[in-house]
């Protein structure tokens, strides 16, 4: 009996710290005792004792002047140090799979090369059959692809011309965006709608939709793509692909630790 009063304390005391820190991220430039007490629920002397706990250990600190408690840097490396450990495809796939089955198209995950998009995944669907240019391994330029364009669009703008003058322009349809105002026209709207789009820019009778994975210190970590043929988009599809696209977005870039998308 003692020994599981024991491990019951000790899970009870796991929570209220986790509690703690997680009320903490909340209050960047730190909070007094009585706020974090209020908040908590907890008692003042519990609260006191977990967070001098905290501080030892090195995830809490305390300003020597207004006493409020703050995080420190540590629990910034203990979480980049997982973010960075994450293998994108292993972390997509779950997402991509549901995506590719809901929509019965091609969906695909790419990341970034230079000034091209490398496809390092693809989930097919036996539903709708397509043949696309872009399989495993496959390297196509940024500037025309849904990909490339939704990656590009996380850049600012200065960092988006020069991939742009080191790039080799190269006209692949009639639709294929040459003109640099035009591109930067097409980024500015990706950054308010949250997705890009590829109209046959890239490969004839593909349409084209993307999302970018941005992780929690806004570096893109990849695009996920929707390709379906141009002959069968009507606005009930595209509708139905940008919904189900913003919400792979979402869970994805949460994945890495951006819950802001």
């Amino acid at each position: 009996m003692k020994e599981l009063n024991r491990e019951s304390n000790a899970v009870q005391s796991l929570q209220r710290a986790f509690t703690l820190l997680e009320l903490l991220a909340e209050y960047p430039k730190g909070a007094p005792l009585s706020v974090l007490t209020e908040r908590s629920g907890f008692n003042k002397s519990t609260t006191h004792r977990i967070l001098a706990n905290l501080i030892a250990m090195g995830y809490v600190a305390q300003d020597e002047l207004s006493r409020h408690y703050r995080l420190t840097i540590r629990m910034f490396e203990v979480g980049s140090s997982v973010v960075y450990g994450m293998d994108i495809v292993s972390i997509a796939k779950p997402y991509l799979f549901d995506l590719c089955h809901t929509l019965g198209e091609v969906v695909n995950l790419a990341v970034p090369d230079g000034n091209d998009v490398l496809y390092v995944y693809m989930e097919e669907s036996g539903r709708n059959a397509v043949r696309v240019d872009s399989h495993v391994g496959a390297r196509n330029p940024m500037y025309c692809t849904a990909c490339g364009k939704a990656m590009m669009a996380v850049h600012s703008d200065s960092e988006i011309a020069e991939m742009w003058r080191s790039s080799r322009i190269r006209q692949y349809t009639p639709t294929t965006i040459t003109s640099f105002s035009k591109l930067m026209q097409e980024i500015d709207e990706i950054r308010a709608v949250g997705y890009a789009l590829d109209n046959q820019e890239y490969e004839p009778g593909i349409w084209c939709l993307a999302i970018s994975i941005v992780d929690y210190s806004g570096n893109v970590r990849g695009s996920v793509s929707v390709s379906v043929p141009v002959s069968r988009v009507d606005d009930a599809l595209r509708e139905l692909v940008v919904k189900e696209a913003l919400d792979v977005r979402r869970k994805l870039c949460a994945c890495f630790g951006n819950v802001k998308r």
